[in-house]
């Protein structure tokens, strides 16, 4: 339940006249959601609730597609997403930024997969695409990853035709890992997950990218720009935001190169970072 404590009397529209409202942008796994519960807390919710009151914008910034966005997240209440590692944004209900692999160029890159004997995920706006031929513990992975979305989402790319942001990767003893980045490298980054897991994006794209497309396109300067964040795949917004914030549970490299750590997950850090940063406003709320 919510408290408030004291009474502050001012329209919203005339508490968003009194301040310089800021972009924040937030992580999900780790920094929004606990990934030993796999929850977002109550505490997280309702923070993110009051900033957007102070007349702040808040967007989930996330390397996962559109397709890939559960439920839980999307209804914590947004102002937009970006996606994909920046390749898609969603703002006020529309999609306002897409770059789309379809056609001649995604046949090319599932030759590139197949040749090369690498396991794939391809990740679009409404579906993601695995391959017939996907081993049974990719496949597990997958499933066990997207949970009962599953199965409405995924196609099998030798049935439908498949239009994606990007890519993530996996590889096994005999995939041919030097000719696929060869094949790829000039049109597309490598993001190195693991000794065998990468996500493969455009060029030109990252969390970083999304940021600044978004602050020009609602003419907001870059020093009222926030991101949270928790791993190294973060670091491009953490380090171009006006503030970067990791999460206490962030490793070491990450929390060097910020301006801010806040408390863990567990601690509530999304809530913690914006009440010291002065993101909640003068209404103190107390939770219990």
């Amino acid at each position: 339940m919510i408290k408030l404590k004291g009474c502050y009397s001012l329209h919203r529209e005339e508490r968003m006249r009194r301040m310089e409202s800021h972009l924040l942008f937030f992580d999900i796994d780790g920094t929004l959601r606990d990934e030993n519960t796999g929850e977002i807390s109550h505490k997280t919710q309702k923070s993110i609730e009051q900033a957007r009151e102070q007349g702040h914008l808040c967007f989930v910034n996330t390397g996962r597609s559109f397709s890939e966005l559960d439920p839980e997240v999307v209804e914590v209440g947004f102002d937009g997403v970006v996606c994909g590692c920046g390749t898609y944004i969603y703002y006020n209900g529309e999609t306002i930024l897409k770059e789309e692999i379809a056609g001649k160029k995604a046949e090319w890159i599932i030759e590139q997969i197949t040749k090369n004997k690498i396991q794939a995920l391809l990740e679009g706006e409404k579906y993601f695409y695995i391959s017939r031929d996907t081993d049974n513990e990719k496949l597990l992975l997958v499933k066990k990853y997207f949970g009962d979305e599953v199965n409405k989402r995924c196609c099998f790319w030798e049935d439908e035709k498949p239009k994606f942001q990007k890519l993530s990767i996996w590889l096994g003893s005999d995939s041919n890992f030097a000719s696929f980045y060869e094949a790829l490298q000039e049109e597309f980054d490598f993001i190195k997950r693991s000794d065998d897991f990468y996500e493969v994006i455009p060029k030109g794209y990252s969390k970083a990218s999304g940021i600044a497309y978004l602050a020009d396109k609602l003419n907001v300067e870059k020093k009222n720009t926030v991101a949270l964040g928790d791993s190294a795949n973060d670091l491009s917004m953490l380090t171009y935001a006006g503030v970067g914030v990791a999460m206490g549970n962030s490793a070491s490299q990450v929390k060097k190169k910020v301006d801010f750590v806040t408390k863990s997950v567990e601690e509530e850090g999304v809530w913690y970072a914006l009440q010291q940063l002065g993101f909640l406003g003068m209404e103190e709320q107390a939770y219990e």
